[in-house]
Protein backbone atom coordinates (compact mmCIF):
# COMPACT_ATOMS: atom_id res chain seq x y z
CA UNK A 1 0.00 0.00 0.00
CA UNK A 2 2.60 2.69 1.26
CA UNK A 3 4.66 2.38 -2.16
CA UNK A 4 1.16 3.34 -4.42
CA UNK A 5 -0.27 6.24 -1.79
CA UNK A 6 1.14 9.45 -0.14
CA UNK A 7 3.28 8.66 2.87
CA UNK A 8 0.97 11.09 4.86
CA UNK A 9 -2.15 8.99 3.74
CA UNK A 10 -0.70 5.63 4.85
CA UNK A 11 -0.01 6.62 8.03
CA UNK A 12 -3.52 8.58 8.56
CA UNK A 13 -4.99 5.15 7.79
CA UNK A 14 -2.69 3.08 9.78
CA UNK A 15 -2.54 4.89 12.91
CA UNK A 16 -6.12 4.38 13.96
CA UNK A 17 -5.96 0.84 13.51
CA UNK A 18 -2.73 0.20 15.34
CA UNK A 19 -4.43 2.19 17.78
CA UNK A 20 -7.27 -0.13 18.16
CA UNK A 21 -4.58 -3.29 18.10
CA UNK A 22 -2.47 -1.92 21.00
CA UNK A 23 -6.52 -0.97 23.02
CA UNK A 24 -6.60 -4.98 22.06
CA UNK A 25 -3.75 -6.34 23.32
CA UNK A 26 -1.15 -4.18 24.53
CA UNK A 27 1.00 -7.18 25.06
CA UNK A 28 1.80 -7.83 21.26
CA UNK A 29 4.69 -7.24 20.32
CA UNK A 30 3.79 -7.13 16.69
CA UNK A 31 1.21 -4.42 17.97
CA UNK A 32 3.58 -2.03 19.10
CA UNK A 33 6.11 -3.28 16.07
CA UNK A 34 3.03 -1.99 13.37
CA UNK A 35 3.08 1.48 15.70
CA UNK A 36 6.70 2.01 15.58
CA UNK A 37 6.00 1.62 11.83
CA UNK A 38 3.39 4.18 11.48
CA UNK A 39 4.97 6.27 14.35
CA UNK A 40 8.61 6.09 12.33
CA UNK A 41 6.97 6.98 9.10
CA UNK A 42 4.45 9.76 10.29
CA UNK A 43 8.07 10.97 11.27
CA UNK A 44 8.34 10.63 15.09
CA UNK A 45 11.57 8.98 15.15
CA UNK A 46 11.66 8.62 18.89
CA UNK A 47 8.12 7.33 19.24
CA UNK A 48 8.67 4.79 16.81
CA UNK A 49 11.67 4.00 18.56
CA UNK A 50 10.09 3.46 21.31
CA UNK A 51 7.46 0.93 20.14
CA UNK A 52 9.87 -0.70 18.53
CA UNK A 53 11.74 -1.28 21.76
CA UNK A 54 8.64 -2.54 23.54
CA UNK A 55 8.13 -4.94 20.79
CA UNK A 56 11.38 -6.25 21.59
CA UNK A 57 11.47 -6.19 25.50
CA UNK A 58 7.97 -8.23 24.87
CA UNK A 59 9.39 -10.67 22.13
CA UNK A 60 13.42 -10.50 22.26
CA UNK A 61 13.27 -12.49 19.24
CA UNK A 62 11.04 -10.69 17.15
CA UNK A 63 12.91 -9.99 14.10
CA UNK A 64 10.49 -8.00 12.10
CA UNK A 65 11.17 -5.04 15.53
CA UNK A 66 14.76 -5.86 15.66
CA UNK A 67 15.12 -5.19 11.66
CA UNK A 68 12.90 -2.30 12.12
CA UNK A 69 14.78 -0.95 14.79
CA UNK A 70 17.93 -1.78 12.53
CA UNK A 71 16.67 0.40 9.87
CA UNK A 72 15.71 3.44 12.29
CA UNK A 73 19.03 3.46 13.79
CA UNK A 74 20.55 3.39 9.91
CA UNK A 75 18.35 6.08 8.76
CA UNK A 76 19.40 7.96 12.06
CA UNK A 77 22.82 8.12 11.56
CA UNK A 78 23.25 5.57 14.23
CA UNK A 79 25.42 2.88 11.58
CA UNK A 80 27.54 0.85 14.26
CA UNK A 81 23.68 0.25 16.06
CA UNK A 82 21.70 -0.36 12.87
CA UNK A 83 24.31 -2.62 11.82
CA UNK A 84 24.29 -4.78 15.22
CA UNK A 85 20.23 -4.90 15.05
CA UNK A 86 20.46 -5.76 11.24
CA UNK A 87 23.25 -8.61 12.15
CA UNK A 88 20.79 -9.74 14.95
CA UNK A 89 17.51 -9.73 12.53
CA UNK A 90 19.07 -11.63 9.85
CA UNK A 91 20.01 -14.19 12.86
CA UNK A 92 17.04 -14.54 14.12
CA UNK A 93 15.12 -14.91 10.82
CA UNK A 94 17.82 -16.25 7.97
CA UNK A 95 14.80 -16.63 5.34
CA UNK A 96 12.39 -14.11 5.93
CA UNK A 97 10.57 -12.39 3.54
CA UNK A 98 11.73 -9.32 4.53
CA UNK A 99 15.29 -10.10 4.24
CA UNK A 100 15.80 -7.81 1.35
CA UNK A 101 15.01 -4.74 3.49
CA UNK A 102 17.11 -5.69 6.23
CA UNK A 103 20.20 -5.97 3.62
CA UNK A 104 19.11 -2.32 2.21
CA UNK A 105 19.30 -0.66 5.77
CA UNK A 106 22.43 -2.65 6.11
CA UNK A 107 23.82 -0.45 2.49
CA UNK A 108 22.01 2.31 3.81
CA UNK A 109 23.87 2.22 7.21
CA UNK A 110 27.47 1.80 5.13
CA UNK A 111 26.33 4.56 3.18
CA UNK A 112 25.56 6.89 5.99
CA UNK A 113 28.65 6.40 8.00
CA UNK A 114 30.68 7.08 5.01
CA UNK A 115 32.05 3.79 4.40
CA UNK A 116 31.22 3.94 0.91
CA UNK A 117 33.22 0.72 -0.30
CA UNK A 118 31.13 -1.32 2.26
CA UNK A 119 28.23 0.27 0.84
CA UNK A 120 29.14 -0.63 -2.72
CA UNK A 121 29.88 -4.26 -1.11
CA UNK A 122 26.20 -4.00 0.47
CA UNK A 123 24.81 -3.16 -3.20
CA UNK A 124 26.31 -5.60 -4.86
CA UNK A 125 25.16 -8.64 -2.41
CA UNK A 126 21.63 -6.91 -2.36
CA UNK A 127 21.28 -6.79 -6.12
CA UNK A 128 22.20 -10.16 -6.41
CA UNK A 129 19.86 -11.14 -3.70
CA UNK A 130 16.58 -8.65 -5.37
CA UNK A 131 17.57 -7.59 -8.85
CA UNK A 132 14.45 -6.19 -8.57
CA UNK A 133 15.06 -3.35 -6.10
CA UNK A 134 15.98 -0.23 -7.84
CA UNK A 135 16.79 1.09 -4.06
CA UNK A 136 20.11 -0.55 -4.58
CA UNK A 137 21.32 0.78 -7.78
CA UNK A 138 20.66 3.79 -6.07
CA UNK A 139 22.39 3.08 -3.18
CA UNK A 140 25.31 1.78 -5.89
CA UNK A 141 25.44 4.90 -8.05
CA UNK A 142 25.47 7.28 -5.15
CA UNK A 143 28.63 4.93 -3.28
CA UNK A 144 30.04 4.73 -6.56
CA UNK A 145 29.74 8.80 -7.77
CA UNK A 146 31.36 8.81 -3.92
CA UNK A 147 34.26 6.64 -4.92
CA UNK A 148 35.07 8.90 -8.31
CA UNK A 149 34.00 6.10 -10.39
CA UNK A 150 31.28 8.28 -12.48
CA UNK A 151 30.74 6.48 -15.45
CA UNK A 152 29.78 3.50 -13.27
CA UNK A 153 27.50 4.99 -11.14
CA UNK A 154 25.72 6.59 -14.12
CA UNK A 155 24.76 2.79 -15.30
CA UNK A 156 24.26 1.84 -12.00
CA UNK A 157 21.29 5.05 -11.40
CA UNK A 158 20.03 4.34 -15.41
CA UNK A 159 19.39 0.68 -14.07
CA UNK A 160 17.83 2.25 -10.76
CA UNK A 161 15.19 3.83 -13.11
CA UNK A 162 14.76 0.95 -15.58
CA UNK A 163 14.26 -1.31 -12.69
CA UNK A 164 11.25 0.99 -11.34
CA UNK A 165 10.50 4.42 -12.32
CA UNK A 166 8.24 4.53 -9.75
CA UNK A 167 10.30 3.85 -6.92
CA UNK A 168 12.80 5.90 -8.28
CA UNK A 169 10.49 9.18 -8.62
CA UNK A 170 9.57 8.49 -5.21
CA UNK A 171 12.60 8.55 -3.59
CA UNK A 172 13.85 11.20 -5.87
CA UNK A 173 10.40 13.98 -5.06
CA UNK A 174 8.22 12.49 -2.46
CA UNK A 175 10.20 10.35 0.55
CA UNK A 176 10.38 11.64 4.17
CA UNK A 177 13.49 13.96 4.45
CA UNK A 178 14.37 11.44 7.29
CA UNK A 179 14.97 8.49 5.05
Amino acid sequence: VYASLPMTDCVKTARPLAQRALALDDADSMCHCVMGFVLYMGGDIAGGQSEYERAISLNPNHAWAVGALGGLYANDGRPNEALVALSKAMRLSPHDPLMWIWMLFVMAAHFYARDFHAALDAADRLIRFRPDKSNAYRFKAAALGHLGQIEEANKALKMAIEVSRQNFEYFVHSRPTWM
